[in-house]
């Protein structure tokens, strides 16, 4: 059987869609939100060890960072809007680095009005702080790899219309 014409997975892959540039990584800014709630499945189908740490580690990263991370994603969305590929990778791969002193203020304020409450000595504060921007950094490269990955990946495979 002869191979197709160059042109034939273009015209005939099954969804006949090629995303842009921009509208592939706005979909990715959904990535740290989505995860996690598609892995609560998987205890439930593999109830080993593994998954449910997996699962707990990602739940606790969408429950602690959740809503900065969407005021955070909103803002990115908006970025995006006529930059060139070259303006999105970078951001994409300093993001986690902006990402933790708004992570770090919000769960301060958390903080404080928790231990307005419940009383709290201000060293453990900092050292929850450093946590957290530690894993900031750990959980948001992984989401950067991921997505430069998936984007190399689709636009190796002709999925992402080229230009903007």
């Amino acid at each position: 059987m002869a191979p197709p014409p160059s042109g034939y997975f273009q015209k005939t892959h099954p969804f006949n869609m090629k995303l842009s540039m921009i509208a592939f990584f706005r979909i990715s800014l959904l990535l740290p939100l989505i995860v996690p709630l598609l892995l609560i499945p998987l205890v439930w189908v593999f109830p080993n060890q593994t998954t449910k740490t997996i699962s707990l580690y990602l739940g606790s990263s969408l429950s602690v960072g959740g809503i900065p991370y969407l005021l955070f994603s909103i803002y990115s969305f908006r970025w995006l809007r006529g930059k060139s590929q070259r303006q999105v990778v970078w951001r994409a791969a300093v993001s986690p680095l902006i990402f933790i002193p708004i992570e770090t203020v919000s769960f301060f304020v958390f903080l404080c009005i928790f231990s307005r409450y419940h009383g709290g000595p201000p060293v453990i504060t900092l050292i929850i702080l450093y946590m957290i921007a530690m894993y900031v950094l750990l959980f948001g490269y992984g989401y950067v790899c991921l997505t430069l990955l998936l984007f190399f990946l689709a636009k190796k495979m002709r999925f992402i219309r080229p230009g903007l």
